[in-house]
């Protein structure tokens, strides 16, 4: 949901994602405001997202800062 309205809102300063799926690679370049990610370290179905997610945001010039907490489940099984 955050990363949506990275994408879509005008109104917003900062998203926080938490435990969530990443944009595609098409919308990245959509995101202008600051992003805060964090990850699960032991969620293996999004993890495998974010090495792909992370150099599209790299390539755009996103703003991010990621966490990542390593001996966390996923919120949802």
């Amino acid at each position: 949901m955050a990363n949506q309205l990275a994408i879509h809102s005008t109104d917003l300063s900062c998203s926080a994602s938490f435990y969530g799926g990443q944009a595609s690679d098409e919308d990245v370049p959509k995101m202008k405001i600051p992003l805060t990610l964090h990850y699960a370290g032991l969620d293996e179905r999004i993890n495998k997202g974010i090495p792909a997610f992370i150099n599209v945001l790299i390539v755009t010039a996103a703003p991010f800062t990621m966490h990542m907490y390593p001996r966390c489940q996923p919120p949802v099984p």
